[in-house]
């Protein structure tokens, strides 16, 4: 098999109006050999039809329900491919020429990384970043610094990451985790947790902004209640298995001052019991993140100082134009936050 070969499996869900942008910039690829395969989530859409179409050389795979989880594809992919190297992406992302030969170069320079992230920019403004290399707050919250902002290069380096849905894999170190849980709901942390459990196993995660594609933007006028229950779910869901107690004792303060923040903001936007209900499914499925915890301290290599951070939090500029008030609370809070991380990070075993 050649060394420069690529599986490369695209997630689509009725993604007629972007997939097949997709598809012909994968194909435009530089120096790297690569075979598509499309694993739908039972489109609603025409979409597999015209990718059958218009690339009948393409297999894609047809799930027979909806699943609603992107990580149930995931771990097919992760289970059908061959290849040593695999990349996943969504169905709406128009990729650079030379994106998945720099992602290829970064991940074989080093036998310790175990997966390679592009930079992505905003289809409509690819002069602003999408998402640039994501970190984990200890508060459980991802955090990608640059999103929203123009793109600097002088300032890009290839740095830890931790999220993201599109990337390159090394196959072998994901199977040796556990793949893609696929307890999360399509929301936060659905794809970020396999990120920390590769970086808890003392494997390399990164962001490589040499490597680029544009990502649709995609304008949501309804609030998509059925996030907030995923998002609330997925984040306790990953604390809870994957700090130490020290941790989760010493950082129950902020726990209970971010809780509030939350629970005032939910309320304003009126999805209160969206967010209720995402923290009951914890009490409910408490076998379910007792069996993950088991699981993750047992590969756990890497304390939670090194793959957790402490940054300034993030919220879209959409938000914070509409209700003003946030711009400043988001700042005391980080101030705060950043403050008590360096008073707990030296007691963190």
């Amino acid at each position: 098999m050649n060394n420069n070969f690529i599986e490369v499996f695209i997630i689509n869900f009725n993604g007629a109006n972007t997939v097949l942008t997709t598809i012909e910039s994968l194909y435009k690829s530089k120096d790297v050999e690569i075979k598509i395969t499309v694993l739908d989530d039972h489109s609603t859409d025409d979409s597999p039809d015209l990718i059958k179409k218009h690339f009948p050389e393409i297999s894609v795979i047809i799930l027979p329900f909806n699943t609603k989880k992107a990580n149930i594809l995931r771990n097919k992919a992760l289970k059908i491919a061959e290849s040593k190297y695999i990349f996943i992406t969504d169905n709406d992302l128009d990729f650079d020429e030379n994106c998945l030969s720099e992602l290829l170069q970064q991940i074989k320079s080093d036998d310790k990384i175990a997966t390679c992230s592009p930079r992505l920019m905003y289809w409509d403004q690819p002069e602003k970043v999408y998402t640039a290399g994501t970190q984990v707050h200890y508060i459980g919250a991802a955090i990608s610094e640059q999103r929203d902002k123009i793109f600097d290069e002088n300032i890009a380096k290839v740095t830890s990451n931790s999220g993201g849905g599109i990337c390159l894999i090394r196959r072998e170190y994901a199977i040796e985790v556990g793949g893609f849980d696929e307890n999360f709901f399509t929301a936060w942390g659905d794809d970020g947790e396999f990120f920390q459990r590769l970086l808890r196993a003392g494997y390399k995660c990164l962001y490589v902004p040499t490597a680029f594609a544009l990502h649709e933007n995609k304008i949501v006028d309804t609030i998509r209640k059925y996030r907030v229950v995923g998002q609330t779910y997925n984040r306790w869901l990953f604390i809870l298995s994957h700090y130490s107690i020290p941790l989760i004792i010493l950082a129950t303060p902020v726990f209970f001052i971010y809780e509030l923040m939350q629970a005032a903001f939910v309320l304003i936007k009126g999805v209160f019991p969206e967010y209720i209900k995402g923290n009951l499914l914890i009490f409910k499925n408490y076998k379910v993140f007792l069996e993950k915890r088991k699981a993750v301290q047992k590969i756990k290599k890497v304390s939670d100082k090194e793959a957790l951070f402490s940054g300034n939090l993030y919220v879209a500029p959409a938000l914070i134009n509409k209700y003003s008030f946030l711009k400043y609370a988001i700042l005391g809070l980080s101030s705060f936050f950043n403050f008590y991380w360096k008073l707990i990070k030296p007691l963190i075993p």
